[in-house]
């Protein structure tokens, strides 16, 4: 297999700086003996350039780029520069086996036990031969992405550690019935997982609500009293919050404020696109107005975004209905002109 891994951060890069009416961003690469330097306005729409050297052994650094706490990375295999919509995008292609060195690294720390790094080793791979082929980057002639998007690649520099891991699992997959596994993974939760078709509409029959203990069980927190408590308290069914795997990591349990302006622009901000992606998820119900939700209801204004539109001035927003896994299945923002409800995960 060899896995294609688009650089987005740098098509972003230049996005941004397009918006600005520039958007000719240079990218200089290096192979040690020789630099070269391009920028969108060196090549013609859809024109790839390919970078490689001659030296197997040898690395690729893109200089002055910053990822993570790497500044100016070195890269296994090659490059492909692509022009496209005016903007330059980066991809490096690679053999999965080296890809994942660089995956394994940025993914788990290095102090790690060394077969914890191997179970890494073998989730990644799983998750990249069945990404490989995918179109979901294939926008920018790519596999995966290199951030949260898909598996972070090479935030932190492949280590002795990280490729020992990899070569020890090599070609290891994991199947379920003769296809390889959905191995998706998250590096903290709340003490839980969630059952698959919850989430995502897709049953996994191995991707099932359980609680993250030693022990694993399944709780029902389809009611709201269960689930309020076992996060203010971290405890259920009589289970400590000291068993629970992540109990002392920091977003074990977290809280966060926002004003109600806030909210409805965040909500506003992607609420459009959500919407006609899953338009049937979506249910408006009209309500009288009342004097008082008249005299709350503020002027509209050219600030004033598509929540405004649909259902007037936010009120509040309540969690009416959870999957048995947790998951939010309804939730309801009042407005002073109407109800929005919004079913699933949308």
């Amino acid at each position: 297999y060899s896995a294609s891994l688009a650089s987005l951060a740098t098509a972003s890069d230049a996005k941004e700086k397009a918006s600005d009416g520039d958007a000719d961003v240079a990218q200089s690469i290096s192979t040690g003996s020789q630099s070269l330097s391009f920028a969108a306005s060196d090549l013609e729409e859809n024109e790839v350039v390919k970078v490689w050297s001659e030296n197997p052994d040898s690395r690729i650094v893109l200089s002055g780029f910053q990822k993570s706490e790497l500044v100016s990375p070195s890269y296994r295999g090659f490059f492909y520069m692509i022009k496209k919509d005016g903007l330059l995008s980066v991809v490096n292609e690679l053999s999965l086996e080296e890809y994942l060195y660089a995956v394994v690294s940025s993914e788990v720390p290095a102090s790690f036990h060394q077969e914890a790094l191997a179970a890494m080793a073998v989730a990644s791979r799983c998750y990249a031969t069945s990404a490989i082929g995918q179109s979901k980057f294939g926008g920018y002639g790519a596999d995966l992405d290199d951030t949260t998007m898909s598996q972070v690649y090479n935030s932190t520099a492949e280590t002795y550690a990280s490729r020992s891991a990899v070569d020890e699992t090599k070609g290891v997959l994991m199947l379920y019935e003769g296809s390889i596994v959905n191995a998706v993974y998250f590096s903290t939760s709340a003490g839980l997982t969630a059952n698959a078709e919850e989430a995502w509409g897709s049953e996994y029959p191995y991707l099932k609500a359980k609680l993250e203990t030693e022990n694993p069980s399944t709780v029902d927190f389809s009611k709201e009293e269960t689930f309020d408590n076992f996060i203010d308290t971290s405890s259920v069914n009589g289970i400590s919050n000291t068993e629970f795997f992540e109990n002392d990591k920091q977003f074990f349990r977290w809280h966060v404020s926002y004003t109600t302006e806030e909210l409805e622009s965040a909500i506003s901000a992607v609420l459009e696109d959500r919407m006609a992606s899953n338009p049937d998820n979506f249910e408006i119900i009209e309500t009288p107005a009342t004097k008082e939700d008249a005299e709350l209801t503020s002027s509209p204004t050219d600030a004033d975004g598509l929540l405004y539109e649909k259902i007037g001035d936010l009120k509040n927003i309540q969690v009416t209905s959870r999957y048995s896994g947790g998951t939010i299945e309804e939730l309801t923002l009042t407005g002073t002109k109407a109800t929005m409800i919004v079913h699933g995960q949308t």
